[in-house]
């Protein structure tokens, strides 16, 4: 059974390299995005609350945090 994996940052170098990367193994890949339409984009923004929901009904199995949110002042 494939793996359910969700990335932060995949806009981002780290992120978007990882996600390239693990594209080619047997995985399904879900990203997140502040402002994407994609099915398997998940759309949150890193200040606000995210919808617990996504992993229920996706069922994540794996999340690999990369992003950073630099707007700080």
């Amino acid at each position: 059974m494939k793996k359910n994996i969700l990335i932060t940052g995949s806009s981002g170098f780290l992120g978007g390299s990882l996600v390239k990367y693990l594209s080619l193994h047997d995985l399904n890949i879900f990203t997140s995005s502040r402002d994407s339409e994609d099915k398997n984009v998940f759309r949150f923004n890193l200040e606000s609350k995210y919808d617990k929901n996504f992993f229920q009904s996706k069922k994540i199995d794996v999340l690999i945090h990369c992003a950073y949110s630099f707007n700080y002042l």
